[in-house]
């Protein structure tokens, strides 16, 4: 089955009795069996996830809104191209710092009006690493983050303007990351402990995503002195609004 078929089987497959799963997905059959919460990179990739993750907790018809990524992120820019979102029925409003998606934006003052969208998607700047491509230096991450630079966009003030957009029952999808910060230490900061969603948002599900499977053994070259494991996982933490 075709990823465009896989998703358009949302809210139309009967349910079978009893339920065969489908482990070929981390979402088994979808809009009818329960997905699991660590899933393989292997396995689907980050915009199979991602939208596995909003069909089984929002269905359509929704608006969603990427406030960080821009139209050309690898989160929906697959969805986009071959018109899944679309005849799913969700609409798709992507903002950035620059004028990469529909919106010119900061993630502390959303130019949307109140209640306007169903989903938001929410994937900052969230490691200590650098990007040293175009858009390292554009977006102002082609330096090393430290702690404190990276809570800043986990804070209440950015939950509180969140709550603010979202219609009722609606859902925020959190993407960061556990890091070790200086890297090559073992002082570990834990990325749950970071999100300050407390009074605005109610925690409904963590799903782990596993990564960097062909870049292991690399990996653990450069880490051959440190005593301390690698982190290959990222976080998807979705809160429903109060």
């Amino acid at each position: 089955m075709s990823s465009l078929d896989y998703f358009l089987n949302i809210n139309h497959v009967k349910t079978p009795s009893p339920l065969k799963y489908d482990g070929s997905s981390p979402f088994g059959r979808v809009g009818v069996q329960n997905p699991i919460t660590v899933i393989d990179g292997k396995n689907a990739r980050v915009h199979e996830v991602v939208l596995g993750i909003i069909t089984f907790h929002k269905s359509p018809p929704a608006t969603i809104y990427d406030p960080t990524c821009g139209r050309e992120n690898y989160q929906f820019k697959p969805w986009l191209e071959n018109g899944v979102l679309e005849k799913l029925g969700y609409k798709y409003v992507s903002g950035d710092l620059k004028a990469y998606g529909e919106l010119v934006n900061d993630v502390f003052h959303v130019p949307l009006r109140g209640k306007s969208v169903d989903v938001i998607v929410y994937d900052p700047p969230f490691t200590t690493h650098c990007r040293i491509d175009d858009r390292g230096s554009d977006y102002d991450i082609d330096k090393e983050r430290s702690p404190e630079e990276i809570k800043k966009y986990y804070s209440k003030n950015v939950f509180e303007e969140f709550h603010r957009v979202l219609r009722d029952g609606g859902i925020v999808i959190v993407k960061g990351a556990d890091f070790y910060y200086p890297p090559k230490s073992t002082n570990l900061f834990f990325f749950v402990k970071m999100v300050d969603f407390e009074g605005y948002f109610t925690p409904v599900a963590l799903y782990i995503y596993r990564y960097w499977h062909s870049c292991i053994p690399l990996l653990r070259y450069r880490l051959r002195n440190w005593k301390r494991p690698l982190i290959c996982h990222s976080y998807y933490l979705v809160l429903e609004k109060r």
